[in-house]
């Protein structure tokens, strides 16, 4: 691709992206994404294994009372 150093921007991003990657691929290694999320209290946002369909269907009904709600709202006006 050739040298960067006309874009300063690019250039010291040429040098940067790698040991960004570097460190996410570490966070991803030792799970510190979950670490953190349940140190900050944030569980609930975290990835997990179990899959249920009960989360499903609690999320479709929340849609669905979000949209009578934003229909009424449209309605009154």
């Amino acid at each position: 691709m050739g040298d960067l150093d006309i874009v300063p921007v690019m250039g010291s991003f040429n040098n940067l992206f790698p040991f960004l990657l570097i460190i996410l691929c570490l966070f991803n290694l030792f799970n510190i994404y979950g670490k953190l999320l349940k140190c900050l209290g944030l569980k609930r946002f975290s990835y997990t294994e179990n899959f249920t369909d009960d989360k499903i269907e609690e999320g479709k009904k929340l849609l669905s009372r979000a949209r009578i709600v934003k229909e009424r709202q449209l309605l009154s006006l």
